[in-house]
């Protein structure tokens, strides 16, 4: 009977890591063509889009392993040394997001904030149907507990009298990054001692998804330390003996695992792993009956307590909207068809139904109509579509679109949000090449195994659980984001793997002709970077200042209580040159067909006139931006205040539409808004702005760009093989 349970866990191992290894796979691929399609398009070519960061993956993974080496030589004295350095990285990493950017929420994120500061603002509990983005919350209940967390926190600042709400909301969300940080190195130490707390947080250093994650204040950041707490306690667990430290484990697996599901529910996907783990070790009897039992009455006993005081939290001043939750099928719903995004029709679709259980029947017949709609090939198809937007973009995708809007627009948002952030997303993609390769690398060494490692299981088994878990649900390219630290952990274990083979001891004979191989190398890089930084010196982009960026009319609403004479004025802070507004109009059919015409104006602080212009109806597009277009305005000190003034000189027949901002609390730019001669408290959507056409980089940024990449690979290359080699030969090895 032993022998059975042995080759049944050893079974259901081998395909956890078959199937996962297959995803990786499928995932490093697609990760390549991403790069190639989505980076430098426009700037560089086609073969030097596939070369540089499969050139960038290299340079990193050659680094990690020489790293690693150097970790495992390395004495205890040194390590703490090291590990010293390495936070002191990492906190001046974060130090330079917070003192250069300062990105305002959009869409669902900004809705969470405005909730919370009106929750702190009024007290209002529970919440009333008037209430700002009562509807919003209405359909959604998964945000209900990080808004009450933000209310709370927004309370805290006010009593200690800080107005600065949105740094402070930015501060929380990178101690929270911070915070998971150390529980990794934590479970790095568990794992591997000092060394393996070392090589994980070289990891966390390195990876640039770190620094960008936090700027977005939103539930998927911040459930990033409650999943590292779950792997960590998840670790304890799996490897504790001691009943004390068991007992404590277990208590805060529980905590911080349910606390973690109701910021978001991804949290309960490494511990689903983690129980899955456990069975398999209960499978050959590594683990007493009794300490199972114990353990898992504990987690279930806390995890009851604690979900019943958080869902009574959110209760008590979410219960008025609540029965308006739109149901799980919902977006399981949406996730079967089209390309597994957002869709607005299908929200519509389940608004229709009054009753939650009409919703959760209307949903489930139309994603059961769905899925039947499919052939096997076209259904592979489409979740071939889905992992590639999921797992492929190693930017974040939309990420970098939701933090772009920033208020704060210093030289460095240029390099990594605006113009000019190629060379960043190339650095992220290089990284996930790098690390997907190790990743499939510890896989394969795992399935050739007779012995299972049942920490790597827990890693792989929590990746393909996210993995498909996405094959079912609504897809973003950046909710993929809280399972970075997993690829890491998995990636950690490749480089290990691999490091040994790699740096074999080598006789005279082999170094001799490695140097050979290594000047061509250098000389192919060389070639890569003149080509490369040749073809950016020449590209012409359009580069952008920001005064005021509203993104991509998210958060917007045509304003629909004007009647056919319009008088619109719209106050704005303008801090940077700038010879560009923006706007979003829509126009009917009707005002279409009679031509109807908005005036323009923009005049500074004195009145002096900047521009004068109309919006014709018919000439409005589609998606209804319009670019009013002006010689420089340079701001002073005395004169940074502008009016935009809107009207019509004869009655509309139509509708011809000027949109504002949703916000009511927190706003993305000072201004203030007149419609009709009444205040409003939203804003005009509006893009003010520099736009310049410049070359990707002038001669001296390619050449510091160049130098960096040719430095990096001589060290790589050369100078420590060559220390390698020399070392022998004094040993007196031929």
């Amino acid at each position: 009977m032993h022998t059975f349970r042995i080759k049944l866990q050893l079974n259901l191992y081998k395909a956890v890591m078959a199937l996962t290894l297959f995803f990786i796979v499928f995932i490093e691929a697609g990760t390549i063509v991403t790069a190639q399609s989505q980076v430098f398009a426009g700037i560089l070519s086609p073969v030097m889009r596939l070369l540089l960061p499969i050139l960038i993956a290299l340079l990193l993974g050659s680094s990690l392993l020489i790293l690693f080496r150097c970790l495992d030589k390395m004495g205890k004295k040194g390590l703490w040394i090291y590990t010293g350095i390495l936070f002191v990285i990492l906190l001046v990493g974060f130090g330079v997001i917070l003192s250069n950017f300062l990105p305002f929420s959009s869409t669902d994120a900004y809705n969470m904030q405005d909730m919370a500061m009106y929750l702190a603002k009024t007290g209002e509990k529970p919440i009333s149907d008037t209430a700002p983005h009562a509807s919003y919350f209405g359909m959604f209940s998964n945000n209900y507990f990080l808004t009450v967390i933000f209310a709370k926190f927004i309370n805290m600042l006010s009593r200690a009298g800080i107005t600065e709400v949105q740094f402070a909301l930015l501060a929380l969300s990178v101690a929270g990054m911070i915070i998971a940080t150390i529980f990794l190195y934590l479970t790095g130490i568990r794992i591997g001692g000092l060394k393996g707390g070392a090589k994980i947080l070289t990891l966390c250093v390195l990876n640039p998804i770190y620094y960008i994650l936090p700027m977005w204040i939103y539930t998927c950041s911040f459930s990033i330390p409650f999943t590292a707490a779950v792997i960590y306690f998840g670790v304890r667990l799996l490897k504790e003996e001691s009943w004390k430290d068991r007992v404590i484990s277990a208590i805060l697996f529980a905590v911080f695992g349910i606390t973690g599901y109701y910021i978001r529910p991804t949290v309960m996907i490494p511990m689903i792993a983690f129980v899955f783990c456990y069975i398999l070790d209960q499978l050959i009897g590594k683990k007493k009956i009794k300490e199972s039992i114990q353990s898992f009455g504990i987690v279930l006993l806390i995890g009851i307590v604690v979900s019943h005081g958080i869902s009574g939290l959110n209760q008590s001043y979410f219960e008025t909207v609540s029965a308006q939750n739109y149901p799980i099928t919902h977006w399981l719903m949406m996730a079967s068809h089209g390309d597994g995004e957002h869709n607005k029709e299908d929200y519509a679709y389940t608004h229709q139904f009054r009753t939650k259980e009409e919703k959760t029947q209307a949903t489930v017949d139309r994603m059961i109509k769905n899925y039947k709609s499919y052939s096997f090939s076209e259904l592979m198809a489409f979740e071939q579509k889905k992992l590639m937007v999921s797992w492929c973009y190693a930017d974040g995708g939309d990420l970098i679109e939701k933090i772009s809007q920033d208020q704060k627009n210093t030289p460095l948002y240029t390099w990594i949000l605006g113009s000019r952030f190629d060379l960043f997303r190339e650095y992220c993609y290089g990284f996930r090449i790098s690390n997907m390769a190790f990743l499939c690398l510890a896989l394969w060494r795992l399935l050739k195994r007779k012995k299972e490692d049942i920490l790597q299981v827990f890693w792989a088994v929590s990746i393909l659980g996210g993995i498909l878990f996405y094959c079912i649900w609504e897809i973003k390219s950046s909710y993929g984001m809280p399972f970075v630290m997993l690829f890491l952990l998995l990636g950690m274990a490749g480089i290990d793997e691999s490091k040994e083979k790699l740096f074999q001891k080598r006789d005279e004979k082999y170094a001799y002709k490695c140097g050979w191989t290594e000047l061509v190398l250098l000389v192919c890089v060389i070639c890569i970077c003149l080509v490369s930084g040749e073809q950016m010196r020449k590209s012409k982009i359009p580069v952008y200042q920001w005064s005021v960026h509203c993104i991509n009319g998210t958060s917007a609403k045509k304003m629909e209580d004007v009647g056919k004479t319009v008088h619109i004025n719209q106050k704005f802070e303008a801090l940077h040159s700038f010879n560009r507004i923006g706007l979003i109009v829509s126009a009917g059919d009707r005002a279409k067909e009679f031509n109807d015409i908005l005036q323009v104006q923009l005049t500074d602080e004195k009145g002096n006139r900047i521009y004068r212009g109309k919006i014709q109806a018919d000439k409005v597009g589609e998606h209804g931006s319009v670019i009013l277009k002006f010689p420089k305005v340079t701001p002073t000190k005395e004169n940074k205040d502008y009016h935009l003034r809107i009207w019509n000189k004869k009655p509309h027949k139509g509708k011809l539409r000027v949109w504002y901002r949703k916000e009511f609390y927190m706003h993305s730019y000072k201004g203030k808004l007149e419609v009709d001669g009444r205040n409003h408290f939203e804003n005009l959507y509006l893009q003010v702005y520099k736009e310049t056409k410049e070359p990707w980089c002038d001669k001296k940024q390619m050449l510091v760009i160049a130098g960096i990449f040719l430095l990096w690979t001589a060290i790589v290359l050369v100078i420590i093989p060559k220390k390698r080699c020399n070392e022998n030969v004094e040993r007196g090895e031929r």
